[in-house]
């Protein structure tokens, strides 16, 4: 709730939403919480997953920031965790996308580098109309791998996870 406000869109992320989109039990996935003075100030989920001739990475360990929220002023702080996790964990290659001007920023204070992505954000040419200018709405919202379906993509097969829930316009 305290997010909300930082946001000009934003995922529902409570308990039971976050719970339903990342059971327990999901292979690969590991959760952390950011703490400032004893204070949680965000939080990230990853999943690591070791690709065996995969189109895309080989046989690459590849570790994914898949979800993560915090006031923007604490990305840096939330990036960094998740990328101590994944390195902790032998990934070789971590992968992750953000919207937010400030959550890019801290992943290229983290060493990422910026390329071309194929997590699209589609919208019907009215939905483009109300949000216009686009790449400005865009800068300024919360959208992040997990809020659509590529993510799937990462999880065994054998993954029960449910669709996402609802998006919901912060301001």
């Amino acid at each position: 709730e305290e997010c909300i406000p930082s946001y000009r869109l934003l995922a529902d992320r409570d308990v039971q939403t976050l719970t339903r989109r990342f059971p327990p039990d999901t292979p690969g996935l590991s959760r952390g919480v950011v703490s400032n003075n004893d204070r949680p100030v965000g939080w990230f989920a990853t999943i690591n997953r070791v690709h065996n001739k995969r189109e895309h990475f080989g046989e690459l360990k590849v570790g994914l920031i898949t979800d993560f929220l915090a006031q923007p002023h604490n990305a840096t702080a939330v990036i960094t965790a998740a990328v101590r996790y994944l390195r902790s964990t032998g990934a070789d290659l971590i992968v992750c996308n953000a919207s937010h001007t400030d959550w890019k920023s801290s992943l290229l204070h983290n060493g990422f580098i910026q390329g071309p992505s194929n997590f699209p954000f589609l919208a019907s040419p009215a939905l483009s109309r109300r949000l216009a200018p686009l790449p400005n709405f865009l800068q300024a919202s919360h959208l992040v791998r997990a809020d659509g379906d590529k993510v799937w993509a990462m999880l065994p097969a054998s993954s029960s996870l449910s669709n996402p829930g609802p998006f919901r316009r912060a301001s």
